[in-house]
């Protein structure tokens, strides 16, 4: 095959691989994506066992607060309504996952239940999730019983057996990922979207990948293609030197050869069962915090459209959590995130920071517990980067940014002036005023350039941090500007101040560009 007819070569046909490669294709990119399975949809491919549509990997809901997310695929699938509801088996009794006031009214005799409700709807209000660290570390003490209750049960024995650590070892970010509810609103999700593919995820990723600019090659590991020279900073595939894009969604630490040691991650050992009998449990997961050996089992026919939900059989799901080794015939499911495993992982990434047309996208290539509409926002984030790219030359895009760094400004420096104006009228301190304008106008230049010129959205509170660094550096630099040319020098001091504006725009675009916007290659 020959790949340099193609523009861009894309590893993996999950989501992020054939999203991104999708959309680079529309634009008419040639793409060739190359996928180790036999078929592509990565983690969410599924197939039709006993007429009944199994999803292969485990479980996989669509929900997103995102219209753009939703907006791209409703493209290549049909959907239908589906709010995903958990429960959890609780001392003996199924209960809501995450657990809310119908949990409470179950486990927990009348009288103390309604006391609890009423605290709880007072304290954080009605219809609310709260962290359960919020729980754990709040002041009142019937509370904090409350938390330590909910943790034990639910969070703990869970969270043992699926990470394979004891709870107090796991990154709280993934704790909190499941809430308690004030109220009795039992969906697992609260996101507004909640949907599923009318005819399965495999239909709609053989949709995407569906596209006279794309060509996919199954079954067919990516190492055996590509060689990174890391001496020359080239890429090769098939031994020859490749000049376009590579897009690569799989594991960093096995594309270098585990040169720094293996990333963790936890795997699954997926049990299938058959029962002859139209219905196994009343929802479509049930989660088993304690005392089994699998974490839950789920059962496919509660994610089938109602119109489709004819069979007399029924198939569930056990998932045992298990070590991910790659010798094995696992796959790696969950990245362990802690700080260790972050610091390998950075060495990976900085290595391959070092091919600018090298990018990374996804949950194992970037080492995040991403959702699928995080990940399909990153692809459609990086394939638009790329079309700016391909559409302006870097002199063209320098320009376009120095000019909208400049509209911004100036926008910015008139809201600092009307802000100070106000402050004042209303009697505010004159230094006071000037501190509080100052800081509004740099905050308000800072989410601009963000998300309107450089549109980078990571790390934004280390970029915050920079931007106002560099805003301060600006400020005392204009004032030595100030005191040179005018006390030095004997210049008018309309005349050094002009000068000053330029030459700290300048300066300060200079540092952000290199500093405070410098984008991720990888």
């Amino acid at each position: 095959m020959e790949t340099q007819k193609h523009d861009a070569v894309v590893v993996g046909a999950g989501f992020a691989g054939a999203v991104f490669a999708r959309c680079l294709a529309e634009t008419g990119k040639k793409i060739l994506v190359i996928e180790k399975r036999t078929a592509v949809g990565g983690n969410m491919a599924d197939k039709y066992v006993e007429n009944i549509l199994v999803h292969t990997y485990g479980p996989h809901i669509f929900h997103t607060n995102m219209p753009k997310v939703f907006d791209f695929l409703k493209r290549f699938s049909q959907w239908f309504k589906y709010e995903h509801r958990v429960m959890g088996k609780i001392e003996g009794k199924l209960v809501p996952i995450p657990f809310n006031f119908t949990a409470i009214d179950t486990l927990f005799d009348c009288a103390e239940a309604d006391k609890l409700k009423a605290k709880l709807s007072r304290v954080f209000g009605e219809n609310k999730t709260i962290s359960i660290f919020g729980l754990l570390n709040h002041h009142d003490e019937e509370l904090k019983h409350f938390g330590k209750y909910v943790y034990e049960k639910v969070f703990a024995g869970y969270t043992a057996k699926q990470w394979g650590v004891s709870i107090d070892k796991i990154e709280p970010s993934t704790i909190n990922r499941v809430p308690v509810v004030t109220g009795y609103d039992d969906r697992y999700f609260s996101d507004f979207i909640q949907m599923m593919p009318l005819e399965g995820y495999t239909k709609l990723f053989n949709n995407l990948v569906d596209h006279k600019n794309i060509s996919v090659l199954l079954n067919t590991n990516a190492k055996d293609k590509i060689r990174l020279d890391f001496d020359s900073r080239k890429i090769f595939f098939e031994d020859r030197e490749y000049r376009g894009i590579v897009f690569f969604t799989g594991a960093v630490d096995e594309l270098l050869d585990y040169k720094y040691g293996r990333l963790p991650y936890r795997s699954l050992d997926l049990v299938f069962e058959k029962h002859e009998k139209p219905e196994y449990q009343r929802a479509s997961v049930v989660n088993y915090p304690n005392d089994e050996k699998w974490t839950r089992i789920t059962e496919f026919k509660h994610f089938t459209s109602p119109a489709k939900d004819t069979s007399e059989k029924t198939l569930i799901l056990k998932e045992y959590p298990s070590v991910y080794e790659p010798e094995a015939v696992r796959e790696p499911f969950y990245p362990v995130i802690n700080s260790e495993s972050k610091a390998v992982y950075e060495k990976y990434a900085h290595d391959l920071s070092g091919f600018p047309c090298f990018y990374l996208c996804g949950r194992l290539a970037e080492y995040k517990y991403y959702n699928m509409d995080a990940v399909i926002e990153r692809a459609l984030e990086l394939a638009e980067q790329i079309k700016i790219k391909t559409l302006f030359s870097p002199h063209l895009l320098l320009i376009k940014e120095i000019t909208l760094y400049g509209i911004i400004g100036s926008c910015c420096a008139a809201l600092d002036s009307v802000i100070f104006l106000l402050l004042r009228k209303a009697g505010v301190n004159l230094y006071a005023a000037n501190f509080i304008s100052i800081n509004a106008g740099i905050c308000t230049s800072f989410l601009l350039n963000t998300f309107i010129n450089f549109k980078v959205k990571d790390k934004l509170k280390i970029r915050g941090v920079k931007f106002f660094a560099v805003g301060y550096t600006g400020l005392l630099l204009s004032m030595l500007v100030m005191h040179i040319g005018v006390k030095a020098l004997g210049a008018k001091e309309m005349i050094v101040k002009i000068v000053s504006v330029f030459i700290v725009a300048a300066v300060q675009f200079t540092l952000n560009k290199l500093f405070t916007f410098k984008k991720e290659t990888v």
